[in-house]
């Protein structure tokens, strides 16, 4: 049986995609954890400290997930012709 070579390069670009995702997801929130909850032993602050952390981490997970699939959709997307802009101010 022989693979189509496209379609396994589609098939591991989407696998890697998914995992970058599941990556971007966890990393962010518990490294900021861990240095909110650094700041607090060193600095004596409160607990709201690493709230605030894991706050600012799963915003920037989330806007790295939507940045990725953005990208993941325009690459993937084919265009048509239907999703054209159209212009008035450029006649021809």
């Amino acid at each position: 049986m022989k693979i189509d070579r496209k379609w396994l390069r589609e098939a591991l670009n989407n696998i890697s995609v998914y995992g970058q995702m599941g990556f971007t997801i966890v990393v962010p929130p518990v490294l900021l954890c861990l240095l909110g909850s650094w700041l607090r032993r060193k600095f004596g602050l409160g607990y709201w400290v690493i709230l605030v952390a894991i706050l600012v981490g799963l915003l920037s997970a989330f806007t790295t997930i939507y940045r990725i699939c953005m990208d993941f959709l325009a690459k993937n997307t084919k265009d048509d012709g239907k999703n054209r802009k159209i212009s008035y101010r450029k006649h021809r």
